[in-house]
């Protein structure tokens, strides 16, 4: 009965966060030795600071480190978390402190019902969203776009072939191909969407009234309801009625985790380097009771290779796969910004940010 599947669904999700932590832990535990090895090779005819640097100090509390770093007492500001705005607008006061901003290693985006299993209405929906726009116009770039699955900055398993649908195309051109996606698939409206009208009277293939679905998102976190809202007014427009609605978290992961009551919501994760999250999020035994054999075919054959190249493949593959069929569309990445003064740093573009990636501080969520 219902109360089996509340059971099975607990579990599912419980073995998704384990298997989550236990790939994490791996890949801490793999730095962790990449880290020792390197550190045990002949570096005499390396170039050395020319002050020996016998410890790394630690602050007690991050309004200690702030102030450390004004006093030119400190060179770096490490924290797994990174500077809040208030922070940075109090470093910003001095002119010899530099800011570097790098992509977090976490991804948000939108996940469909499986029950909205009309590919035309989810590639049409697809097509409206333009994270670029999403980024700077109405988050103040507060985030980074995310414009596919693996993110550039984790260069070994990006791939810059794939562009996600109606990628460099304006608002007006992506109304228009939503649209037409929609026409060619059965729908009609009474009234056609323009960029001076929104669409109305919307009918399914069947000839029904298109019903008012939902875009669920956090309460608490702002940049989510920002970007539910900015996806409900371009559905709108297209004259697909999307509503947003804003809930706690605990009451989202329970819609989407636990009882599958939404029709579409903004989730988020944390991603590993290893892009095999892609199978945890679309493969067999995902959260979201998706089905796709295709994908199912090829993560299974990724837990048997041990070949990098053919991994390399066999993700092209799946993120393909992924934008063929649309059960979800990646949105953005939270940004880390950090802090530095008396140093040059080697290089600006770091996944994650420099003090949790090379320092090993822990990241919590």
């Amino acid at each position: 009965g219902e109360e089996q599947l509340f059971i099975d669904r607990e579990f599912r999700r419980d073995s998704f966060k384990k298997k989550l932590e236990l790939a994490q832990r791996e890949k801490r535990e793999k730095y962790l030795a990449a880290r020792a090895a390197l550190y045990t090779l002949d570096n005499t005819n390396e170039p050395h600071f020319s002050i020996p640097i016998k410890t790394l100090n630690t602050v007690a509390s991050r309004a200690s480190a702030i102030k450390s770093l004004l006093n030119s007492k400190s060179d770096f500001f490490l924290t797994a978390n990174g500077l809040s705005p208030a922070e940075i607008a109090q470093l910003s006061a001095d002119p010899n402190i530099h800011f570097v901003e790098n992509r977090r290693n976490d991804i948000r985006f939108l996940i469909f019902n499986p029950e909205l299993d009309d590919v035309a209405l989810r590639r049409a929906l697809a097509c409206l969203i333009d994270p670029v726009r999403l980024a700077n116009e109405r988050l103040d770039e507060g985030i980074i776009p995310a414009l596919g699955w693996i993110p550039p900055e984790n260069i070994g398993w990006h791939s810059s072939v794939i562009s996600p649908p109606c990628a460099g195309m304006d608002a007006d051109t992506r109304l228009a191909e939503a649209a037409r996606i929609l026409q060619k698939a059965g729908y009609a409206w009474e009234q056609e969407p323009s960029p001076n009208q929104a669409g109305s009277g919307l009918r399914t293939p069947s000839g029904e009234d298109f019903p008012s679905i939902n875009i669920l998102a956090q309460q608490e976190a702002s940049s989510r309801s920002v970007a539910a809202s900015y996806i409900a007014e371009a559905a709108t427009q297209l004259g697909v009625p999307v509503e947003t609605k804003l809930i706690s978290t605990d009451d989202l992961f329970f819609a989407v985790y636990g009882g599958g009551n939404y029709d579409l919501a903004i989730v988020g994760w944390s991603l590993s380097l290893y892009p095999d999250y892609l199978c945890d999020f679309f493969a067999v035994g995902n959260p979201y009771h998706y089905s796709n054999p295709a994908i199912d075919a090829k993560c299974a054959e990724l837990t048997i290779t041990s070949d990098m190249t053919r991994s390399r493949q066999l993700f092209f593959e799946i993120e393909v796969l992924i934008w063929d069929d649309i059960p979800a569309v990646p949105l953005y990445s939270s940004k880390v910004i950090e802090a530095y003064r008396n140093i040059s740093l080697p290089f600006e573009n770091y996944l994650g940010g420099f003090a949790p990636t090379l320092y090993g501080v822990p990241g919590l969520e």
